[in-house]
Order: C-alpha cells, then structure tokens, then sequence
C-alpha cells in the first residue's frame, strides 16, 4: 500500500476531525484570536486518517505549543519532528525569536509522547521554567468558593467596561497594560479586539486604577486575558462581580479557563481559586535555528 503525509493547518470547522489526539480539548484555542493547529493526514489508497496533531497559541511576541500528538501507530517515523521544523519555520517567517512548548503531567499520563522534556530537549528546546497547569472550574462552582463568598458584593469603584465610553475603556485597556506586574496571559495587541465588554471589569478609585480583569468568550468559555489587582480583596470582588455577570449571560456550566504560562498568572490561579499544579515551560531560540536545514 502506498502512503503519503499531508500537513495541513486546522480550521474551527475541522477540529472533530482530529479529536481522537486531543483528549484535553485543546483545540478550543481555535476559537480564540491566539490559537493555531496543525495537522498529518496519512492518505493510503484514498483513505485518509488523522495521524499528527500540534496546538499553538500565536501572539506577535512568542509561540507556546500546547499539545502535541502522534497516533501509536505511527511514532518515530519523523512527523513530530516535521511538525516543529514547521513551526520553527513559521516563527523565523514571523520574526519571532522564541518558541515555547507547555509540558504537562497530560503528556505523561496520556502516553502521547513518553519522556516529553527529554524529547524537546535535544530539539534546541533548552531553556527550562516551572509554570502553572491549566486551571478549570465550572461559574456554578467558581461562587461556591470561600474566597469568591468572602468577597465584598459592593466594592466601590467596580464597573464593567460596557458602562466605560470607548475612549474610556482605551484608556483604561492602555493604562492596565503597562503595569509591570499585571498578569496576562494573552499578548496584550491583542487584548482590545478580543475581551467581552459585558465581563470585563475594572476597579478604579477617583483617578487611580486599582484592579482590572480583561476577558473574552468562545464557546462558553471564559478566558481571563489580562489582571491586575491592588489587593487580594480588589481581586476577588472583581472576579466575584465578572462571574456573577457571566453567569446570566452564558450559564452556570460556563468555564472559567486560565492558560497559566505567563509570570503571576500562577499566583491568581493559587491565590483566588485556590488551585495549584505545575509543569514545564521549555524554551527554544529560534534565530539558533537552521532554517537551511533540510526536513
């Protein structure tokens, strides 16, 4: 029988296709302006099966793989190192210096890719960072928290940002990201076309900005993009507020979903929800790659 490799980038409309290699549903990131999938498609005698799968979260700044995978059947034949040769290409094309990938216990778990850390290692992905896991919880849960119950209903200066003016709200998206200890886990370009108005929220004092917790939707998932907080108690109310507005708007069974890959995203998983796991960030240099070299 003959057989023949296609690559080929996943649109929304196709992530089914490949769900077999994406037990933890990372191709939700289709949904968001960030994400990116690429696929193998094994072509033998016209039948056509889903052998590969790569899940990327793109911004202008840096590529994080988030999940890679090859059916049993068909590992050490090379595709898993095809697929990051293309990646280094599309991040060099890009002028993208770093290419990241998150390892997770899943990988472990799952059997998808034994000896993970090992593997991207001795592919120029040498720079290593303990990083938090991906943290999930239901908005029917997320109330019943102690720390969301404890949280004061009517903090003062709370307003959602479809209650700002559009130069209010870009002003306040503008001054939230040059805080230097904001967490954020999307590139901050990105945030403005992105958020949803109606759960986004800021904390403001007369003139000063105390607290802000960007966020978007895709699919009834909630995506935290960006947070900043002067307290823990500006924290929790703004959290408390945003979820009880989401709530109405998408249900109890909605996600809340934090991608925990940026510096101080770790603490608002641990310090509001309560949640705490860790992996492994391991970094490549692009420019050290030789994009001459052959596939």
């Amino acid at each position: 029988m003959d057989s023949t490799n296609r690559f080929v980038r996943i649109k929304k409309e196709d992530a089914k296709l490949f769900s077999y290699l994406d037990p933890y549903e990372k191709l939700r990131l289709l949904s968001l302006p960030i994400g990116f999938a690429m696929g193998v498609l094994q072509d033998t005698d016209g039948e056509v099966a889903p052998v590969g799968l790569l899940v990327a979260a793109v911004s202008e700044e840096t590529i994080i793989i988030e999940w890679m995978a090859v059916a049993p059947e068909h590992r050490w034949r090379g595709l898993g190192e095809e697929m990051l040769y293309r990646m280094f290409m599309m991040a060099a094309d890009a002028h993208i210096d770093t290419l990241s990938v998150a390892i997770m216990p899943e990988y472990e778990k799952e059997r998808m890719l034994k000896g993970a850390e090992r593997y991207f290692a001795e592919r120029l992905f040498t720079t290593k960072r303990m990083i938090g896991g991906d943290a999930e919880i239901t908005l029917g849960e997320l109330k019943d928290a102690s720390i969301i119950k404890k949280a004061p209903a009517d903090q003062p200066g709370i307003r959602t940002l479809s209650e700002l003016t559009g130069q209010e709200r870009r002003e306040c998206i503008n001054r939230l990201g040059e805080i230097d200890n904001a967490a954020y886990t999307f590139s901050p370009k990105l945030i403005a076309t992105a958020l949803d108005p109606d759960i986004s929220v800021i904390c403001k004092s007369s003139n000063t900005l105390e607290g802000g917790l960007l966020v978007c939707e895709a699919e009834s998932v909630l995506y935290p993009m960006l947070h900043y907080a002067k307290n823990e108690k500006i924290s929790a109310a703004m959290i408390r507020r945003a979820a009880a507005i989401a709530e109405r708007k998408y249900g109890p069974n909605a996600l809340l979903s934090l991608m925990m890959r940026q510096e101080g995203v770790e603490d608002l998983a641990s310090g509001v929800l309560g949640y705490k796991t860790e992996g492994i960030l391991l970094t490549a240099d692009v420019n050290k790659f030789d994009t001459d070299a052959e596939e």
